[in-house]
């Protein structure tokens, strides 16, 4: 049974005897696995060092918008002409459903290389035709398939990570919400009593609007699961961009991006459980955020 979360008091009930454990784990990992790819973009766990394997699906929130702070993503001017290059080829392959399924499978080490071809047939009938025509004319497909593999993922994750400037903490918040098994939700209590860090350990998306992220909680909580709603504030994540218009103003963590759990709370409004999350230098206690 899940321990009691009081409404938005900063209270939390007392952990279980042992403090942080891995009790659960195997529910967890069912939960994980479980995890439909493409019902958000940037669920990417790798299945080899440097990056634990772990899973994800979604985005954060409040219906009450007003309640909201302005959120800041990183600039982008950090990365030289290259590496924006092709952190906006892979932005652009992440957009997609199909793209978004191989980088799953690739950094779980189930598939060798990306389906370039899926990608460019779903971007064709996405976009308009004069601009997919415009980008099919630089090349990008080449690009894709060059750029989208264990090493090239892993390169990319490389750079934004310690391009990142880490007195440079935002002010304001990104938002994901998701659906967590009452395992998991112990778990991150249990974490946050005995202050042990979390860690993205893939590539992490978050929205910049409460109700884009809540809406992701909502949608994709099962039966039986929490609706939570994760709010962070980091330095280490990047504006998505693509080489096509992109509807939704996401922001992307890297993998090594590490946060303390501030706080974890129930909404009154939403009833959402709430986990509030700083990013930290690395941190050797960190462990994978279970999703």
């Amino acid at each position: 049974m899940l321990p009691s979360i009081p409404p938005n008091s900063g209270a939390l009930p007392p952990p279980r005897p042992g403090g942080a454990n891995t009790e659960g784990a195997t529910p967890l990992a069912r939960h994980l696995s479980s995890v439909k790819a493409g019902t958000s973009h940037g669920g990417i766990p790798f299945s080899s060092p440097p990056f634990p394997p772990s899973a994800d699906t979604g985005l954060p929130v409040s219906r009450n918008k007003s309640s909201a702070t302005p959120s800041t993503a990183k600039s982008t001017s950090r990365l030289s002409d290259q590496q924006m290059k092709d952190y906006k080829t892979f932005c652009t392959v992440l957009g997609t459903n199909a793209g978004s399924q191989n980088i799953i499978e690739i950094m779980q080490g189930r598939r060798q290389k990306l389906d370039a071809n899926g990608v460019m047939a779903e971007l064709e009938k996405r976009h308009d035709a004069r601009e997919f025509q415009s980008l099919k004319k630089t090349g990008i497909k080449t690009d894709m398939e060059v750029l989208v593999n264990g090493e090239g993922l892993r390169n990319i994750a490389d750079y934004i990570y310690r391009s990142a400037d880490p007195s440079k903490l935002s002010t304001g918040w990104v938002f994901r919400g998701l659906g967590m098994t009452k395992a998991g939700i112990r778990t991150l209590i249990d974490w946050k009593a005995s202050d042990i860090p979390v860690k993205s350990a893939y590539f992490m998306s978050c929205s910049k609007d409460m109700a884009v992220a809540e809406s992701f909680a909502d949608a994709y909580a099962k039966e039986g699961e929490e609706k939570v709603q994760f709010r962070i504030r980091g330095y280490s994540n990047m504006a998505l961009r693509s080489h096509l218009p992109y509807g939704e103003e996401e922001t992307l963590f890297p993998p090594h991006a590490t946060f303390k759990i501030e706080k974890i709370f129930r909404s009154e409004q939403t009833k959402h459980i709430i986990v509030r999350l700083e990013e930290i230098p690395p941190d050797a206690k960190a462990v994978p955020m279970p999703y």
